[in-house]
């Protein structure tokens, strides 16, 4: 039985694109395999060292400063919090900042990359909130490099959102 040459073509291509997709999925895994061994390098500051605006950074060379904020207060009939975001100019990274409750594991805002420098503030969160009080969340931090975007770390710190 003889196998006709486009049917010969189209099984080479079916083994070529598996073994594609296999060799890339084992690139991957070893990115990220070689990404988990740097998940623990934020380090946090002792307090006599720390400046006002700053609680995080990483040990030199890699010196990554992370805004610090305990609360959010939100503000039911505007829609409106107080919640502002800067990437200190002396970082070599971009931040992105993402808002989590903790209870309903529900994020609330992620924000676009930020460059050293510049901020973000007047966010809005969604899924709104609806009720007064106090709610437990947590503020994530992922920081990139500025040439290839590759992930550096993350830092996640607990803060509340007080709901007014």
């Amino acid at each position: 039985m003889a196998i006709s040459f486009r049917k010969l073509i189209k099984n080479t291509l079916r083994i070529f694109v598996f073994s594609a997709g296999v060799a890339l999925s084992c690139l991957a895994a070893i990115y990220t395999e070689q990404n988990l061994r740097y998940e623990e390098v934020f380090v946090e500051v002792p307090a006599e060292e720390v400046t006002r605006e700053f609680v995080y950074s990483l040990p030199d060379p890699l010196e990554i400063y992370i805004p610090r904020c305990d609360s959010i207060n939100y503000k039911l009939k505007e829609q409106t919090c107080d919640f502002s975001y800067t990437n200190p100019q002396n970082n070599s990274c971009y931040l992105r900042v993402s808002i989590t409750r903790t209870d309903t594991s529900q994020t609330l805002y992620t924000s676009p990359l930020i460059s050293p420098g510049n901020s973000v503030s007047d966010i809005i969160l969604f899924p709104a909130i609806n009720r007064p009080g106090t709610y437990a969340a947590m503020i994530k931090t992922d920081a990139y490099a500025l040439d290839k975007m590759s992930h550096l770390n993350s830092l996640v710190a607990e803060a509340s959102i007080n709901v007014q």
